[in-house]
């Protein structure tokens, strides 16, 4: 399995918005590509910092997303509540335990 961890801070007082918006229509177009396996959403009101994690089948599944603009989309639909270019990285996911 392989995540794409997405690092944006949000600007002042946009984090309840920027939740709402990743919750109401990011996820749900996350959900529509092959190979997609979940998500976490990290959210630190103290410093603005929200962090996404999507979890993918394979590392082909998460980098279709970003061929095929998917990514770009979400970024940009994101736009209104955040700031700044957001950071980046791929991962292999090496251990995990469920979620209790």
């Amino acid at each position: 399995m392989y995540a794409r961890v997405l690092t944006r801070q949000t600007k002042p007082g946009a984090m309840k918005e920027a939740i709402a918006e990743y919750r109401n229509n990011v996820l749900p177009a996350a959900n529509e590509h092959s190979g997609f396996k979940g998500l976490l959403a990290l959210a630190n009101q103290g410093t603005g910092k929200f962090v996404s994690i999507t979890l993918w089948e394979t590392e082909h599944d998460m980098m279709a997303g970003e061929r095929s603009q998917y990514l770009q989309q979400q970024i940009d639909r994101m736009a209104p509540y955040v700031s700044g270019a957001p950071i980046t990285e791929h991962f292999e996911l090496v251990v995990a335990t469920p979620v209790k």
